[in-house]
C-alpha cells in the first residue's frame, strides 16, 4: 500500500477537522490532505 499518496477525510464538524489534523501534525504526517464537509461534494469534485 503506498504510503505517500493523499489522505481524503469526509467530516462535516470543524471541530472533528481540527482535531484530526492536530493528531496527523503530532504525528507527523506529511501527506497533502483533502477534506470534504459530505459524500456528495466528494462525489461532486
Amino acid at each position: 500500500m503506498a504510503k505517500s499518496g493523499p489522505i481524503i477525510m469526509i467530516e462535516d464538524d470543524c471541530d472533528d477537522q481540527q482535531l484530526i489534523e492536530d493528531a496527523f501534525e503530532e504525528l507527523q504526517i506529511e501527506n497533502k490532505r483533502i477534506v470534504f464537509t459530505n459524500s456528495v461534494e466528494l462525489l461532486l469534485s
